[in-house]
């Protein structure tokens, strides 16, 4: 783990960070460390594996070993994950139920969803409780109310 959180990149102090020419408060892996950092990653995936059985371990678990040279050649890999964007597309796959006709299966789900916020929300309102309206959901010849 402190291997990982080197390659993120340390913060530097102002004055650090001047002279190294970046912003102040910016994330900055020095070069120079990133071999060592790399060995440290790769003696810290070995020491795992000999602690736990293979079963418990995810195969995916050896991009770890490509994260150091990585680094070493484009810097700190917090700028070029697509960790957010993959988390998203997950939540997006996971709103399919039909995958013959994904755009409307998507635009019911969330239909749901809102309308289950919504139904939260006004269990708590009074002034919804004073003034109740009504929330329908629809769907291929279904109506939810």
């Amino acid at each position: 783990m402190f291997a990982l959180r080197q390659l993120d990149g340390l913060v530097f102090s102002q004055h650090e960070a001047e002279d190294m020419g970046i912003r102040p408060g910016s994330h900055a892996v020095q070069k120079r460390n990133i071999i060592h950092i790399h060995k440290d990653m790769v003696r810290g995936l070995v020491m795992l594996e000999g602690c736990l059985p293979a079963m418990h371990l995810n195969p995916l678990l050896h991009r770890f070993v490509h994260y150091g040279l990585q680094t070493a050649k484009v810097g700190a890999l917090r700028w070029f994950s697509m960790f957010v964007f993959e988390r998203y597309n997950k939540k997006i796959k996971g709103l399919v139920k039909n995958a013959k006709t994904p755009m409307s299966s998507i635009a019911s789900n969330i239909t749901i969803e809102v309308a289950n916020r919504f139904m939260t929300l006004a269990e708590d309102s009074e002034e919804i409780k004073r003034n109740p309206c009504c929330c329908m959901v629809s769907g291929r010849g279904r109506i939810y109310a």
